[in-house]
Order: C-alpha cells, then structure tokens, then sequence
C-alpha cells in the first residue's frame, strides 16, 4: 500500500505544479486570456483535470486493492491447505511474515494459528495419519470398516505394577512418560500408527490407514527391535541412577482385521477389530513364560522379507482359545545383518538348527535325542528358559 501511495502522491503532486504554472502564465501574460474567451472556460478547464486526476486516482487505488484482495485470498487458501495437511511449518512461516504487514493480515494469520494450534493439540491425542485422515476428509466421519492386511503389535512394561509401588510418583511419571515418548518415536519414524496407550502398554500397527506394501511386516520387526535397543540404552541410564531395571516385552502378529472408524457415531476412534489383534496381545503376554523379549506368530515369521533379513526360533506351539489350528510361536532374536555386524550370527545360527532339531526329536518321541540337542543349544545360550521348559 506504501508504494501505491507514493506513486498517486508522485501523480498529484506533478498535475498540481502543472495546473499552477498554467495559471501563473494566463495571469502574466493577457494575451493567453483569448484561449478562455468564455467566462467559464477556465473554470471547466480545471474541473475537467481534477475529474481526470480523481478518476486516475481512483483506478490506481482499485488496482491496487483489487491485487491485495487477491494476495490475502491466494494466502488464506495456502494457509488452510497447510492447516489440512497438518503442515504446521507452514503456519509459523505466515506467522513471522504477517508481523510485518497490517492489521487485517495480523488478523487472518493469528485466527489460522489458533486453528492449527487446535490441530496441534489434536495430534498429540491421536496419531498423526489418523489425525491428517479425519480433517482432509469432504465429509463428516462416520462409522465404517473395511478389510485390511496389517502386522499387530503390542508391548508392556515388565514389572510395572512393582515399579509404580517403588517409585515416588513425580519420578515413576517422569520414566514411564520417556519410556512411552521414546518407543512411539520409533514406531511413528518407522510409518507404524500409534493406536493406544493402555497405562504401560502400547498397541500399534502398520500398514493401514497408510499403505507401506507388502513387506509391511519387516519394518515392524526393524522397530520392534529398534525399540529394545533403544530402551537398553535407558535402562542403562536408569540404572546409573538407582532406578529399577526396566525391560519390555513385545508381541507381533500378521494378519486381516477390520480397519476403520469404530464406536457410536457421537464418539468414534480409529481402530482394528479381529483375531489378529487379540493374538498380538497374547504373544506379547506369552514372553513372560518363556523369557524372551520379542514373539511373532507363523503367519508373520512366512511374511516377505522376513526370513531374508531376521534370525528367527522356533519356540513351541501352543493352543491359543478361539483358534482350531496350534498357533506357531517364533522368537526374534535380530536382524541378519546387526548379528553379522556384531559377529554373532553364526552362533545364533546353531542355537536356532539345534533348538528346532531338538523339537523335532520332542514330536517324533525321540525323547533322548531331543535331550541331546538341547544339551547342544544350552551350549550357545546357557540358562535360556525355552530350553529349560522343552
């Protein structure tokens, strides 16, 4: 507007002197009166101008405020994309640019930040994906699901209840906050949707509402283990300061659930309902009794990828309530790769071969050489509770 104004100023200002200096030479000169010979041509003369200087005046302003409207609407529209697409990088960058524009502007960025502080605030309740899903819609939600193919997963704090009851509150809160902070970090860096805090527990998925393919069932075992390497790393810092030793136990399970918006159509969350689901919770309360941190079932050990670049144990089947067939339980013991890394493959290797060697002795009632390949695998694993409970 500084500039527009300058310019009408700039215009006036050059007529102005234009129109004094015309009348300066009609008063000196008495000769140029022959040019006004009617009593009023003089007095037309300067009505005309200063309607042809109003009417310029008038275009440059509408111009002008024509192409501000335009700017303010082209940004208000950006702006709201932003806030649909939760970019809130967006939103600070019109903040710091609005500063130094005028009121109106000031106004239109403050009432879009105090919107997207609002979504904000909505994203630290739910994941991000979901968040982004419910307010890019054209429609209001509804309740709905479709069938979708996703790997489950669910962890908890071991010892959790023991913890609490040693720890002053303000402290206790104060770890179990990091802890939960942390591991969903690593769940959400790795495209998993953070579902639920339940306490302790955390129970994520992948692969739906955001497609990441096939192989969907790799990158949620890379942060299953990302997640227990991660909290060894804290449970070493705790520990330096007196706290409790705090580990995790981890259950995973691939498979076809119902996705979608789940409740009643006042209150409603995004969610998965199936066999998959409750499974991954019994895994994950099955590590207890065979002292393992992380356990998958058949379907997730058989998925692409996850034979190529996992090392896997067979640890037992067991009779799960609610499926005919036996649920085949696997242990994770790391990627192929960090155990090549770490020198440790190979012997992972044999403790897997002489571990399913001695199960498939236990199923053909070879009973003696069951005992002896066990024997072989304490070798490379003393004190490991599935040999012990086998």
């Amino acid at each position: 507007s500084g500039e527009a104004l300058i310019a009408i100023s700039v215009f006036s200002g050059q007529f102005k002197q234009t129109l004094v200096d015309e009348l300066n030479r009609v008063a000196e000169d008495g000769n140029l009166m022959r040019n006004y010979a009617e009593p009023n041509q003089l007095c037309k003369y300067i009505a005309m101008s200063m309607a042809i200087v109003s009417f310029t005046i008038s275009v440059v302003a509408a111009v002008h405020i024509i192409r501000r409207k335009r700017r303010m609407a082209a940004m208000v529209t950006k702006h709201i994309q932003s806030v649909a697409r939760l970019d809130f990088a967006s939103l600070e960058e019109g903040r710091a640019r609005s500063k130094t524009g005028d009121h109106m502007d000031f106004q239109i960025h403050a009432s879009l930040e105090e919107l997207g502080n609002g979504l904000r605030s909505l994203t630290k309740y739910t994941d991000p994906n979901v968040a982004r899903l419910a307010v890019s819609g054209r429609r209001p939600s509804t309740l709905g699901v479709a069938q979708a193919d996703v790997t489950v997963f669910f962890s908890d704090m071991a010892g959790f209840t023991g913890i609490a009851e040693t720890l002053d509150p303000h402290e206790f809160m104060d770890l179990l906050g990091t802890y939960l902070s942390e591991m969903s970090a690593i769940i959400m860096e790795s495209d998993g949707i953070v579902g639920e805090f339940i306490g302790d527990a955390i129970m994520a998925w992948w692969n739906v509402p955001k497609s990441i393919g096939r192989r969907h069932t790799c990158v949620a075992l890379h942060a299953a283990l990302r997640q227990q390497h991660r909290l060894a790393e804290l449970r070493d810092q705790w520990l330096r300061r007196g706290l409790p030793e705090v580990r995790a136990r981890m259950g995973l399970v691939r498979g076809r659930v119902l996705a979608g918006n789940i409740g009643s159509p006042e209150r409603m969350k995004y969610g998965l309902v199936g066999d998959a689901v409750n499974l991954a919770s019994r895994l994950e309360n099955l590590c207890k009794t065979y002292g393992v941190g992380i356990l998958i079932d058949g379907a997730a050990a058989t998925a692409p990828g996850v034979a190529e670049e996992f090392c896997l144990r067979g640890v037992d089947q067991v009779a799960v309530k609610g499926r005919r067939a036996p649920t085949e339980l696997f242990e994770l013991i790391g990627s192929r790769r960090a155990l090549e890394e770490a020198g440790s493959d190979r012997t992972c290797q044999q403790l897997c071969e002489a571990f399913a060697s001695a199960h498939a002795c236990y199923r053909q009632a070879d009973f003696e050489g069951a005992l002896r390949q066990l024997e072989e695998a304490e070798k490379f694993r003393p004190g490991d509770v599935p040999i012990r409970i086998l």
